[in-house]
């Protein structure tokens, strides 16, 4: 595997190729491939997460079709959409969706959006694997259910999620006496990292516009690939000192650690109309609880044919029946549904 510096400079390379192209109107025609794809070889770049699980799926592809080959190579969601992009992988397999730059980045090439496939559930409480996001309040907080408009209208100003005002104190949330006047302190994931990525796009409907005043963001304390995944305890133990707050966190923290925060989960409602649910593994495998993530895998279906028809193969096995089973077996992400393991072979020829 070439060093980070030689795939940064070729990636950057490509990009610029394609903007340079851009820009003085000329057609995008599809890249040469910097590592060149090979028939029977299915080369998977990858976020570090599902490693394990993608050794497993590897390993068993292989067995029921030789001689194929499944490369896989776990560096990184951040730079996975790139390597797909500029031919060195045929499968990006990401812990969150492609972001609106590496979407625009990969049709400025190809003309075309990639195609999406979702390989496993988020997890519930497994740090680092997808999980599902969740509100907290104080527990000493009177509140017991939440919509996602009213989440919207708290911790965003644009008011996309149909609420007719912003919501800025406890009042306007129901609650009485002392807490009536009491302001609304918000706490959640940086918009840079993927929770908090996900939490704009399933939330706030993808605006930047958000309630900065009383809004503090936290994200892992250590580097980029470092695992200390503690983002969530971070957010939970601020929460813990403001009793006039609500968090967006995941349940991945440490049992002993959450009992020390003092703070209680809200069920969510999709709408004022629905019934609010609490994540649980099985909300989240059937997708009835609303902020429930996924592992997916983006691919490029206008390559060499023969290429394609390797790539639809394996993730065909993946989202069956004999892939998920794997995935319950490795315990960090969830497995599909019957229904979701449907929907997605259908997404492919």
């Amino acid at each position: 595997m070439k060093s980070p510096a030689v795939n940064g400079r070729a990636i950057g390379l490509a990009m610029g190729l394609a903007l340079t192209m851009l820009a003085n109107g000329a057609p995008l025609a599809p890249p040469i491939p910097l590592s060149r794809a090979t028939p029977g070889v299915v080369r998977v770049f990858a976020n570090c997460a599902s490693k394990g699980l993608l050794r497993r799926w590897r390993q068993q592809f292989e067995k029921l079709h030789p001689p194929a080959r499944v490369l896989v190579d776990c560096g990184g969601s951040d730079v996975a959409m790139a390597q797909l992009y500029t031919g060195r992988a045929d499968i990006a397999v990401l812990g969150r969706d492609a972001s609106p730059g590496e979407l625009k980045a990969f049709e400025w090439i190809y003309r075309r959006q990639p195609q999406r496939l979702e390989l496993a559930t988020g997890s519930l409480t497994s740090p680092g694997h997808s999980p599902a996001l969740a509100l907290f309040v104080r527990r000493d907080n009177p509140l017991r259910k939440i919509s996602l408009a009213q989440v919207d209208a708290i911790f965003g100003t644009e008011l996309l999620g149909g609420e007719s005002r912003g919501l800025r104190h406890w009042g306007e949330l129901g609650l009485t006496g002392d807490w009536f006047k009491r302001e609304i302190h918000a706490y959640g994931y940086d918009l840079a990292i993927g929770s908090g990525q996900f939490f704009q796009a399933a939330v706030l409907h993808d605006s930047r516009k958000l309630n900065w005043s009383v809004l503090r963001e936290f994200q892992d304390s250590g580097p980029p690939g470092s695992n200390t995944h503690d983002a969530a305890a971070q957010i939970l133990a601020a929460l813990s000192r403001d009793g006039s707050g609500i968090a967006v966190a995941s349940l991945a923290v440490a049992p002993a650690a959450a009992r020390s925060f003092r703070v209680r989960l809200l069920p969510i409602s999709i709408n004022a109309a629905a019934a609010p649910l609490r994540p649980t593994r099985s909300s989240l495998i059937e997708r009835s609880y609303p902020l429930t993530r996924s592992l997916n895998a983006y691919f490029n279906s206008v390559t060499d044919a023969r290429i394609v028809s390797d790539v639809h193969e394996f993730l065909d096995y993946v989202v069956s029946s004999a892939g998920q089973q794997i995935v319950g077996r490795d315990g960090n992400y969830l497995p599909l549904s019957v229904t979701q393991q449907q929907r997605e072979r259908l997404k492919l020829p």
